[in-house]
């Protein structure tokens, strides 16, 4: 993101509060499926702060890429194939 002024649809940085904002769990239904993915974001934001903190290299991907499997995700669900993003 160029700054955490910007809105992007999936994910919004708010560094005058220290936090994410996710937006995947607005379209849930069931708290139970809300729950479940705030579990996987928040283990996820631990285990790329924990590298970061290590000083570990994080990976970075082209957006293009990233956009195309979102609409890949969207358009076959479950039972759809991503792109590898390395290769």
């Amino acid at each position: 993101m160029p700054d955490c002024s910007d809105h992007w649809w999936d994910v919004r940085l708010r560094a005058a509060h220290g936090t994410i904002g996710v937006r995947a769990p607005e379209a849930q239904t069931r708290i139970e499926d809300v729950a479940t993915i705030a579990a996987l974001v928040q283990s996820l934001v631990c285990e790329l702060a924990s590298r970061y903190g290590a000083g570990d290299d994080l990976p970075t991907h082209r957006e293009e890429r990233i956009a195309e499997n979102l609409w890949l995700a969207t358009r076959d669900g479950l039972g759809g194939r991503l792109i590898d993003l390395d290769t």
